[in-house]
């Protein structure tokens, strides 16, 4: 297979994380230091976001480095954490 068939370009988008309504057209969501500089409210509000419009299978990336407090709480039933990779 070559690879246009394969993949497509990456979409850059100008703005925000918050900006962001609906995640269904993302394979791949990365928060990669993003919900470090969030309050724990924001960051409940863009997961949610996320939960409830990406599609199933889609993967989100999130390291978490200096928020103080332990957000994996807030990720809800809808996302599910491969082990192996964490």
């Amino acid at each position: 297979l070559s690879s246009s068939s394969r993949f497509r370009a990456p979409t850059l988008l100008h703005g925000t994380m918050q900006s962001i309504e609906d995640f269904s057209p993302y394979a791949l969501v990365s928060l990669s230091n993003v919900l470090d500089w969030m309050s724990k409210d924001d960051v409940a509000g863009l997961l949610g976001r996320i939960g409830a419009t990406a599609r199933p299978g889609t993967v989100v990336v999130w390291r978490q480095l200096n928020h103080p407090d332990d957000l994996s709480g807030l990720l809800g039933r809808r996302f599910a954490s491969d082990a192996g990779r964490a």
